[in-house]
């Protein structure tokens, strides 16, 4: 009778041990924030949004006329901010498409901006721009008044003219940001890349990762791509931030205000490896100019692709992750793909975006599960901006005009 027994519990326990996979496993070792080990399996598997075109603006017809959309805002009311770095111009539109009207300009003063590429709410109707500026950022009011420019200020109230902004986003109460900045070591100018998290008068709290970039070379001439990486990140609206600290793995961070870990949540995954042409397309963008002149590299590229590509996070408190393969290697009816995690790091399905959509020159961004925003052509603006060499008068015959089209799921 003990040996049935014993022969039964230890069936069940190898039938324990082959369903574990497939749920998420929380772990926490003592002294240790907790972990969540998520299988390739996401709890309510896999789900297809098809979305359909509810407003565009910019098409053939329209008055509005777009340069290169580099950033959206969506307001309190659902009103959308479309940032253009090439007209240095930010366009508003209501929910449901009406054109409100355009404010900002390029320039130094009150207000204006040179090079935009990001922006972010400081208050319910003023917004701040983070272009060319170091240490500042110029703010306006959404009906287009300048005011003051928020100004970034470390634990000491110095104000850093070195660094300079790519990223910013902004809670409640936190401003979390990552950029460039230089400092001199040993008579020699040296460039770090930074994460850090400042309250929303501009006061550093903390430094999350500071590193020194250390991909080119330039007395070898060389570039070393597996150099390159720093971490891709969102910032809650709880106002934690979530991280991905390593190239090579799925994994994340979670980190408060204070810069303290929370926990910490990771998927199995298997890195997407590249083709020849994957490799030779990333090693010809890697460019070097001495004296003026554009040199030839020596180049260590890696064979797989960086396993997150893309992080967001909802207000609804949902993690939103693309990896190497959301956008690549899919079926030809799903433009994209992202993994939806919890706040507490499970892994709760697949979304596949299904919409009329071009790989190649469109761009697709995440407002919420029930809207989003295409950004058709928007290749083609950029090739416009920044031309094609002496193709350039055959390119822009080409060029469709860039489109901005809000969609919403069929149904």
């Amino acid at each position: 009778m003990h040996m049935i027994q014993s022969r039964l519990s230890l069936c069940s326990l190898l039938l324990l041990l082959l369903l574990a996979p497939l749920t998420p496993v929380d772990l926490q070792a003592a002294g240790n924030p907790p972990h969540v080990h998520n299988s390739d399996a996401p709890e309510n598997g896999s789900r297809t949004l098809h979305l359909i075109e509810k407003w565009r603006a910019g098409h053939d017809g329209d008055e509005i006329f777009f340069g290169v959309i580099v950033d959206v805002l969506e307001g309190p009311d659902g009103s959308i901010y479309l940032l253009d770095q090439q007209l240095h111009q930010i366009f508003a539109y209501s929910i449901d498409g009406e054109y409100l009207h355009t404010f900002g300009r390029e320039g130094e003063g009150p207000g204006e901006f040179i090079q935009p590429r990001r922006m972010f709410w400081t208050g319910r109707d003023q917004l701040a721009v983070v272009g060319r500026a170091m240490g500042h950022f110029p703010r306006l009011g959404v009906d287009g008044e300048p005011d003051e420019s928020l100004v970034l200020k470390g634990p000491e109230g110095e104000t850093n003219r070195m660094a300079m902004a790519w990223r910013v986003e902004a809670s409640d109460d936190v401003l979390a940001l990552s950029g460039v900045e230089w400092k001199v070591e040993n008579g020699a100018r040296v460039e770090y890349h930074y994460l850090r998290l400042h309250d929303m008068e501009g006061w550093e709290s903390v430094s999350l990762m500071s590193r020194m970039r250390e991909d080119f070379d330039y007395g070898n001439r060389s570039y070393d791509e597996l150099k390159n990486y720093f971490c891709q990140w969102a910032l809650g609206p709880d106002g934690l931030i979530y991280l991905a600290p390593e190239r090579d793995r799925y994994f994340f961070e979670v980190r408060s205000a204070s810069g303290e870990l929370q926990r910490t949540f990771e998927r199995d995954y298997v890195s997407r490896r590249r083709t020849n042409e994957d490799k030779g397309r990333i090693a010809a963008g890697a460019v070097m100019s001495i004296d003026g002149k554009e040199v030839k590299l020596k180049t260590r590229i890696s064979d797989f692709d960086p396993c997150i590509h893309t992080l967001q996070v909802d207000d609804e408190e949902r993690i939103w992750v693309q990896h190497a393969r959301s956008s690549q290697d899919l079926p030809d009816d799903i433009f994209t793909s992202y993994d939806l995690f919890s706040t507490a790091g499970h892994y709760l399905e697949e979304l596949n975006i299904v919409c009329d959509a071009d790989q190649e020159r469109d761009r697709l961004l995440m407002l919420g599960e029930d809207r989003f925003l295409l950004l058709k052509n928007l290749t083609g603006a950029y090739a416009s901006l920044f031309g094609g060499g002496e193709d350039d008068e055959e390119i822009d015959e080409e060029i469709e005009p860039l489109q901005v089209i809000y969609l919403v799921p069929s149904d």
